[in-house]
Formats: C-alpha cells, structure tokens, sequence
C-alpha cells in the first residue's frame, strides 16, 4: 500500500455503536500498527469524544487534503497517535500506536500521519471539505 502498510496484514471488521455504524481495519508495518475506522459520526462529534475519553488529551484542528479534521495527542500514552478527517458519510479516523523499533530509532508516533491521511483521502469521495 502507497502509505506503507503490508495489505497482506489487513484485518477488516466493523463495530455498532448504536446510531454509530464503524467499518474497521487494522494494518501493520515493522515500526507501527494502523487502524483506519470510517464512520457515520462526524469529525466535530469525534473531536468531542477525544476529549470526552481523556480531559488532558491535546486535539489540533488540521486539513487532510481539503477536508477538516484534527490530531490528538494524549501525554499519557505517548506511543499512540490520533488524526481524524471528514469524508461524505462521516469521518475516518486513523489510530497508530508505535512499535518498539520505531521508539528505539527516536521516531514520533505523529511524524507521517498526515500523509498517510492524504494517501486514503485520495481514495475516497470528495466529501465535505473545510470552509475557504
């Protein structure tokens, strides 16, 4: 795959969270595992929960190729990394959690995820974007 996962290592599933419906994946590189969840709840709602399920978790409004989203960032796992970005249904929302050799190699966790955002978004509808 063009962000650098083994496709070989896919493990799809999807998740009902009520009036939430989540298609899941799960990829794996040697430095980090990636799950990609795409959803019928929105960016704004999804920021909201971020903060909901850790008050000292740090979200950053971004732009993934157009479209709004965010990254967050909780100090007390410092090996995870969060970026969430709107499609036409909802939102995809990208979890890595860094692997120990990329830990060992002083990698941050955060360092790439906007592309690898950029790189599935040119896969997608276009969507709603972000206002101008």
């Amino acid at each position: 795959m063009k962000a650098g996962y083994d496709p070989n290592n896919l493990e799809p599933s999807d998740f009902d969270g009520g009036s939430y419906k989540f298609l899941v994946c799960d990829l794996s590189s040697d430095m980090y595992s990636l799950g990609i969840s795409s959803g019928n709840i929105s960016v704004t709602e999804q920021q909201a929960q971020q903060k909901r399920d850790s008050p000292t978790k740090v979200v950053t409004p971004i732009t993934v190729a157009g479209r709004s989203g965010f990254e967050a960032r909780d100090p007390s796992r410092p090996n995870m990394c969060t970026l969430a970005f709107q499609a036409s249904y909802g939102e995809v929302l990208l979890t890595r959690y860094q692997r120990e050799k990329a830990t060992d190699a002083g990698l941050d966790v955060c360092d790439g995820m906007q592309q690898t955002a950029v790189t599935i978004a040119a896969a997608l509808p276009v969507g709603r974007r972000a206002p101008a």
